[in-house]
């Protein structure tokens, strides 16, 4: 990975799905997640597959159905969603959710959060 390459990225700022800050539930998720391999996430997609499955929950709970297309609705309706690693919106989306973006910066190797934003959705192209 980029992390591999030590200092040559150092000042190198990409986006992750999320930022780990202190007494964050990112943070808190992170170390519940260490117990069970016995080692960190490796990245975020360990916590998107997670949210992943709040979100199917969240759908089918509002749906109140196990209908595919009951499914895909409630979730096209969700918005303000409380994720691990901020809210997640669908509603009023082309199916590409608004969410919360980490800006993180390597530093000595490091990732480092810089701060986290949602884009508007008017920012968002449509697919």
């Amino acid at each position: 990975t980029v992390a591999g390459l030590g200092p040559l990225v150092d000042g190198v700022v990409f986006t992750a799905a999320g930022c780990m800050q202190p007494g964050s539930r990112l943070e808190a998720f992170n170390k519940r997640f260490e117990q069970a391999p016995g080692h960190p996430p490796t990245s975020t997609y360990e916590v998107n597959g997670y949210e992943i499955g709040l979100l199917l929950d969240a759908a089918v709970t509002a749906a109140g159905s196990d209908s595919g297309r009951a499914i895909r609705d409630a979730l096209a309706d969700l918005a303000d969603f409380d994720a691990v690693t901020g809210t997640i919106t669908y509603r009023d989306t082309q199916r590409i959710p608004i969410r919360s973006v980490g800006l993180l910066r390597y530093e000595s190797g490091s990732p480092q959060c810089v701060k986290t934003v949602t884009p508007a959705a008017a920012d968002i192209p449509n697919p």
